[in-house]
């Protein structure tokens, strides 16, 4: 009798076990997939401010050296259309 308790609680544990071990594997694999998007969502904003900035630098330049003439300076919109192969 004491074996088959004993038994009984070994294969408790051993399920308890494998069950433990099916959601650790689960959770570190969505935390993969949240690591992923996450450093996804960070690159993709760093890469829009880092355009952002250089179209608004470019255009500070541009002004600053340009003549009075108002035709000379471009739009924003120029600036962007010129500087897109950077996106």
């Amino acid at each position: 009798m004491e074996a088959k308790l004993k038994e009984k609680v070994r294969l408790s544990f051993d399920k308890d076990l494998e069950q433990s071990r099916l959601e650790l594997a689960e959770t570190r694999k969505k935390f993969t997939e949240y690591q992923i998007t996450l450093n996804s969502h960070v690159k993709a904003d760093i890469t829009r401010n880092i355009n952002e900035l250089d179209v608004e630098l470019k255009r500070l330049v541009q002004r600053r050296n340009s003549p009075i003439d108002p035709n000379a300076v471009k739009s924003s919109q120029q600036l962007v259309d010129e500087y897109a192969h950077l996106l």
